[in-house]
């Protein structure tokens, strides 16, 4: 038989790495940045002929809720990040809000630098690369369902 632990020393060393390996994890968990962020994706329902629908995804993305002030401030922030509360299920519903917003952002950025995060998540400067590879998403797929996941 092998042993595992010489000694009861050993298995006190294991249980705190243990232990310390559990609480790391946990924290991980809380901090976990899709946890504080918005994700946004396209999708179609596909009927392949059994009883349930599959979902075929062609667009996935993730950006911090630390934007949410600068999206509210280029008008659009309900078209990212609540949609069905502007009866919008599909990407071509938003397309026209996003493209006024993103022409808003760019036209402004000075004006929407101050709605910078403070710690440095959420910033202008990945939040217009954002919207635009949405956007473009949203005239590629214009039929496709839109998730939000907050």
């Amino acid at each position: 038989m092998v042993r595992l632990f010489s000694n009861t020393c050993s298995i006190r060393v294991w249980a705190y790495i243990f232990v310390s390996y559990l609480v790391t994890l946990t924290i991980q968990m809380l901090y976990r940045r899709d946890i504080m962020s918005l994700d946004v994706g396209l999708y179609l329902e596909v009927d392949v002929g059994n009883d349930e629908l599959e979902y075929v995804s062609f667009y996935n993305a993730n950006i911090t809720h630390n934007l949410g002030n600068m999206a509210d401030k280029a008008d659009i922030y309900y078209a990212l990040w609540r949609p069905e509360e502007i009866n919008c299920k599909y990407a071509e519903d938003i397309i026209n809000l996003l493209e006024s917003g993103l022409k808003d952002l760019k036209a402004r950025p000075k004006y929407f630098e101050q709605f910078n995060s403070p710690n440095g998540w959420g910033m202008y400067e990945h939040f217009v690369p954002f919207v635009e590879k949405y956007l473009d998403a949203c005239k590629k797929y214009p039929k496709a369902m839109i998730s939000i996941s907050r």
